[in-house]
């Protein structure tokens, strides 16, 4: 099932023949091996591809609510089935825990804020049962050794209410249409050309 899977996903693809069949090889082997590391962690209850879309209150005048969406990899639930942990999967070369965490020149923190916003989406979700702070970066592809990579962190209430007032600061920047200035933020966004042009035509 997973190699005819494998193989309609790559059939989508613009390959010619020695590029699938590399591509083909290196998958079957990610897949098979990272299937040996689940009969091992995954627990006998969870939840796969959790959609969720909730109200945040900004304390806003100006935009008072919005609405904020995910989609969780996994989750995996105790025996009560209640939720023990967001388990978020990781494509590429397993990051070290320093630049996971934003610590290292090259990274920004992106993995751990992704992490802090599921935990913010579940204290704000209407079903209980999935609220955790505990959160899993679990690295796809095999790391030294041959080993799988994860790396577990608790997040708590301090980050929660700093990605809060980041979301707040996003909104006025947005209202105000500052967020024209901001060079950095254009570079990095994946609409930075037409940011540019809007700033051009200002």
């Amino acid at each position: 099932m997973v190699q005819k899977w494998l193989e309609a996903e790559l059939a989508r693809l613009p390959l010619n023949t020695e590029e699938y069949t590399r591509l083909h090889e290196k998958a079957l082997l990610t897949i098979f091996g990272y299937q040996n590391h689940l009969r091992t962690v995954l627990p006998t209850q969870t939840k796969e591809e959790l959609s969720v879309t909730v109200l945040f209150k900004t304390g806003l005048e100006a935009v008072p609510e919005i609405l904020l969406t995910g989609k969780l990899d996994r989750i995996d639930l105790g025996g009560d089935g209640r939720a023990l942990r967001v388990v978020d999967y990781k494509t590429g070369k397993p990051k070290s825990r320093a630049a996971i965490l934003g610590e290292t020149e090259s990274s920004d923190g992106a993995y751990i804020r992704q992490l802090t916003f599921y935990a913010l989406l579940l204290s704000l979700y209407g079903d209980e049962r999935y609220r955790t702070y505990n959160g899993v970066l679990s690295f796809v592809e095999a790391g030294t050794g041959g080993k799988i990579k994860e790396e577990h962190f608790t997040i708590t209430e301090a980050e929660i209410e700093t990605l809060k007032e980041e979301i707040r600061n996003a909104i006025l920047g947005i209202i105000s249409g500052a967020f024209l200035t901001d060079k950095e933020l254009l570079e990095k966004s994946k609409y930075a050309n037409l940011g540019k042009s809007l700033l051009q035509n200002r």
